[in-house]
């Protein structure tokens, strides 16, 4: 299974990871998972503050 690091545009701090099975967003306690290709996740950087969107992308397609 592959995953994609989503990094901070500025500082790039890792903020989620995304695989075939969603978007995941962990911090200490927190755990979020988004699932679903018409979203769009605003996360601020915990390190730098920075705004970034993210658009995630659908899984491919089996063949």
């Amino acid at each position: 299974m592959s995953t994609t690091d989503l990094r901070c545009k500025h500082c790039n701090t890792l903020l989620a990871k995304q695989d075939r099975d969603g978007l995941s967003i962990r911090r200490g306690a927190l755990q979020a998972t988004i699932t679903g290709t018409d979203t769009t996740v605003s996360v601020t950087c915990y390190r730098c503050s920075t705004l970034n969107v993210m658009r995630p992308t659908p899984p491919p397609r089996a063949a």
